[in-house]
């Protein structure tokens, strides 16, 4: 009997060893061998949206540049930020990062949120795509053909603009034309992003969409919705046949999304630098280029501190809109 409760200890003991070292079969994670487990991807917009979408189609070529597998999870709410909130909880052994818009430097400024996370407070792994913001309406929308129907039937009605949330730059592109063309567009946030400010203009709840290129680029091909005009300085390579809000108004009005990737804070500095090395890497890819273009989206690459001035610029550009309205 005594030898009995000696083995039974000695199996607990071993039990409780091997639970501990996460079952005996998965080595021990170190900076030399990362990465030796999967790697979770979360994506803080819904799947269908331009987030989603370029995310999912970077993996194979960051997977391949990093050697290591990478899965995708989408983690929806507040327009990205209930996963951005807890993102300073999460581990920050590279095991976990984060596909977003810098939306992270600009949503959170809405003074009726409370979202406390900053582009401070996280570890920037780079960006991959710049994408233009555009306005487009229903295909058999006939109140308005173009944007200047559309600008004098606003100034006389309200026109509902569906966007992801009050305080991005597809919001804030709504108050500067407000602001400057006294008209009445109205913004609609959809907290799952594009896909669900697409489906509500499908099903005709909404005028029109405040979303990007690459986000209705299959959608109008398709011969469901009408671009009405982009906001950028040129015309966007994938709509060459429609004007921008400048060359129409001869405002300068822009709007974009930087869509890129990070991780949490305070990582081990071997791990950070492989991940941003083999996400340049990945970026920069031709065939990668290519899929997105095939898309509507356009690659622009900036490393860490490239994409940390971005969104230094945004805030400041977005804090003049604040206080022009008042807000702060």
């Amino acid at each position: 009997m005594k030898r009995m409760v000696i083995l039974a200890a000695c199996i607990l003991l071993i039990n409780t060893q091997l639970i501990m070292a996460g079952g005996g079969t998965q080595r021990s994670s170190s900076p030399e061998d990362f990465p030796n487990r999967p790697i979770t991807l979360i994506i803080t917009q819904a799947a269908g949206g331009g987030t989603d979408l370029g995310a999912r189609l970077m993996i194979p070529f960051w997977e391949r540049e990093l050697g290591g597998t990478i899965t995708p999870i989408n983690q929806v709410g507040a327009g990205g930020w209930l996963a951005i909130n807890e993102l300073p909880s999460r581990p920050n052994d590279g095991y976990t990062v984060y596909a977003f818009s810098n939306g992270l430097a600009t949503d959170r400024l809405n003074p009726s949120t409370n979202h406390p996370v900053t582009y401070n407070d996280v570890q920037l792994i780079g960006n991959y795509v710049l994408d233009i913001s555009a306005w487009a309406k229903h295909v058999d929308d006939n109140r308005f053909r173009n944007l200047n129907e559309l600008i004098e039937y606003a100034r006389r009605n309200q026109v509902t603009v569906g966007c992801a949330a009050i305080g991005n730059y597809d919001w804030v592109v709504i108050q500067n034309v407000n602001r400057q063309l006294n008209t009445q567009f109205v913004a609609v946030p959809t907290p799952g992003g594009a896909a669900e400010s697409m489906a509500a203009l499908m099903g005709r709840h909404i005028d029109l969409l405040g979303v990007k290129v690459g986000e209705i680029l299959t959608p109008v091909r398709e011969g469901f919705f009408e671009p009405i005009t982009v906001f950028w300085a040129d015309r966007a390579p994938f709509f060459p046949d429609v004007p921008t809000f400048m060359e129409t108004t001869g405002l300068p009005i822009f709007g974009h999304s930087a869509r890129g990737h990070m991780m949490p804070k305070g990582g081990d500095p071997r791990v950070v630098q492989r991940l941003v090395d083999s996400y340049a890497r990945a970026v920069n890819n031709p065939e990668f280029i290519a899929q997105l273009a095939e898309r509507g989206l356009s690659v622009h690459y900036m490393d860490p501190d490239e994409y940390h001035q971005l969104m230094v610029d945004d805030e400041r550009t977005v804090l003049e809109i604040y206080r022009l309205l008042g807000w702060l």
